[in-house]
């Protein structure tokens, strides 16, 4: 037995190893901050419960026992089942061995999720739910001090629906919760000038989801931050800052374009912008970045080197007019379905060099006027 004791001292020695490997995992994870629920599991899972080390453990324990329990019957001459019964209370104390420290291990990883539950409450609830936002800074001169100044607009959709709805925006301006004023669009013209060519189905959808440009009334000069948060993702944001002549500065790094399928003229005719933040905004599914930046003619610094365009079809104009970009980094645009380049770098007066060596023109069909 002396044999038997020894390996039972093994079996100890390596569960206690595999405990202190789980202890200095479950160290580990108690000094993060946040934890994703699934993973504890399935790192946990690699150290504590692999089949295959359970396994060989097992199978390793038993031929030992069993060697074990065949010589003492061969020197004791002790008949064939009572070396199988030896053999068998051998096995199941080493399952209940195992079985407690399972349990105990059990009792912990249960205690550590709820712990890491409870820091990720935690946690969520102090992090601003807020992530989809946009961030503007709007300038007032005296001229404009107590007019109402566009802040965004969705007027120039060309959808026969609404891209997004008043309650889906929450606006804060100068760190106080505002309501934005809205006004609806111009029915009548409209209609008229996108419902030609629908059914009665599309206009009467048309009609039920008005259009609105959002507005506020500043009333002090200087310069303003204004953030828009999004409630939901767009589906388009095409014209979405069109004709915002106040916006000095757009920060939009923290915006959520996952889903949009269309991105033409968002800056469009923004006169006063001198700076846009766009991160690394991915547009892998909008297709039109036409006239995205068109008449911008005041901005000075505009990094679209990140900017994800694998699906575009058309750069029709979309930096035309930028008077002062001294450099624009289209290195990484993909063309390999675009179309239509026409204008694209027309009237940048200021720009010194365009790279576009790395560009697929094959499918390209439109290229006058791009670069004059």
């Amino acid at each position: 037995m002396k044999q038997v004791n020894e390996s039972k001292n093994e079996m100890e020695s390596r569960l206690d190893k595999l405990e202190k490997n789980y202890k200095d995992l479950s160290n580990k994870l108690e000094e993060l901050k946040v934890i994703r629920k699934n993973e504890i599991k399935d790192i946990v899972k690699e150290v504590i419960f692999d089949k295959d080390i359970k396994s060989k453990l097992f199978e390793e324990m038993k031929q030992m026992f069993s060697s074990s329990s065949s010589s003492e019957s061969i020197s004791k001459n002790k008949n064939e089942s009572e070396n199988d019964n030896t053999e068998n209370k051998i096995i199941n104390k080493v399952n209940e061995l195992v079985k407690n420290k399972e349990d105990k291990i059990n009792n912990q990883i249960n205690m550590i999720q709820k712990q890491l539950d409870e820091n990720i409450n935690y946690i969520n609830d102090i992090i601003p739910k807020n992530y989809n936002y946009i961030i503007l800074q709007v300038k007032i001169d005296e001229k404009d001090s107590n007019k109402d100044i566009i802040l965004f607009n969705q007027i120039g959709t060309y959808k026969y629906y609404c891209n997004f709805e008043r309650d889906d925006i929450e606006i804060i301006i100068d760190n106080k919760i505002v309501n934005i004023k809205y006004k609806n669009s111009d029915e009548d013209f409209y209609y008229e000038n996108y419902s030609r060519n629908c059914d009665l189905s599309q206009k009467i959808e048309y009609n039920l989801n008005m259009q609105y440009e959002y507005y506020w009334n500043f009333t002090t000069t200087g310069i303003h931050t204004v953030k828009i948060i999004f409630n939901k993702k767009l589906l388009q944001c095409n014209y979405l800052f069109s004709d915002c002549n106040n916006i000095y500065k757009i920060d939009c790094s923290n915006f959520d374009c996952s889903q949009i399928v269309d991105c033409s003229s968002m800056f469009y005719e923004c006169s006063s912008l001198i700076e846009i933040n766009l991160g690394k905004l991915d547009f892998a599914l909008s297709k039109d970045f036409s006239h995205m930046f068109r008449g911008c003619k005041n901005l000075e610094k505009l990094d679209v080197s990140y900017l994800n365009t694998d699906n575009s079809k058309s750069y029709k104009s979309m930096f035309r007019g930028c008077l002062k970009l001294k450099e624009i980094n289209v290195s990484k645009f993909k063309t390999t379905n675009c179309e239509n380049i026409y204008g694209m770098f027309q009237d940048c007066s200021s720009l010194e060099s365009i790279d576009m060596l790395n560009w697929d023109m094959k499918n390209i069909n439109n290229i006058e006027y791009y670069i004059l």
